[in-house]
């Protein structure tokens, strides 16, 4: 586990689903950057999707457009998911 100042690091693991829950993303946030963006934060950040046992590279976007929301992107211009509400997402801690 990193550590910072003597601290363990937290991170939140986060998974969104769509297409009849047949595509996916992951990513990983520290529990701080993940408060920041529950309070409004407007972040990015890349990751990959699986679909039908394909890797794709897409982007998620926190509190882009509208507050409290989300959305993942690909790089062929692919909307995989448009402006979710943030409890759409599936957070765990470890």
């Amino acid at each position: 586990m990193e550590q910072t100042q003597g601290n363990p690091v937290r991170k939140v693991y986060l998974t969104a689903c769509w297409g009849n829950g047949d595509a996916s993303s992951d990513t990983v946030v520290t529990e701080a950057k993940w408060l920041k963006i529950e309070e409004g934060l407007r972040f990015s950040k890349g990751a990959y999707a699986w679909y039908e046992g394909k890797r794709y590279h897409v982007t998620w976007s926190f509190n882009q457009r509208e507050e409290g929301s989300f959305s993942i992107d690909g790089d062929d211009g692919r909307q995989c998911i448009v402006e979710a509400p943030l409890s759409e997402i599936h957070v765990s801690e470890h």
